[in-house]
């Protein structure tokens, strides 16, 4: 463990980078890296969150400062409703 911007962050798990790979490349499995970390990207202005609602998963008008923020979409699949919408 580190500290990172005053989190402990895990660096290496016991089992190993070496472990960590086979598991992630072995059929029926898979692993996630959370990269919400590594960097900062600030949008203003009057249509700011409506752009960032169109470009993440989840409700970006919810968040609350210094929290993490929503995956990013990769344009695949439905659009997120428009913000402030409920969905059906």
């Amino acid at each position: 463990m580190v500290e990172f911007a005053g989190f402990s962050l895990p660096v290496q798990y016991p089992s190993g980078v070496l472990a960590e790979h086979n598991h992630t490349r072995a059929d029926g499995s898979a692993s996630m890296f959370d990269v919400s970390h590594m960097g900062q990207i600030r949008w203003h202005g009057a249509q700011a969150v409506d752009f960032l609602h169109t470009v993440v998963v989840g409700d970006i008008a919810a968040l609350k400062p210094v929290s993490s923020p929503p995956v990013i979409r990769d344009g695949q699949g439905p659009a997120p409703p428009p913000h402030g919408a409920t969905g059906a």
